[in-house]
């Protein structure tokens, strides 16, 4: 019984991690995103203006 209990427990850190790491890279996408829509409003700005 210990080791399914160990088996569970290595699983889901495991698991949390891997969500964490997955959250982190969409943190990092969207601020990439922001970034280039900033970059493009700046451009159109200046072909307009």
């Amino acid at each position: 019984m210990t080791f399914l209990f160990l088996g569970y427990s290595v699983f889901w850190l495991i698991l949390a991690g891997y969500v964490a790491l997955l959250a982190a890279r969409q943190r990092r996408i969207a601020e990439d995103v922001a970034d280039l829509a900033q970059v493009l409003e700046r451009s159109k700005g200046r072909k307009s203006g």
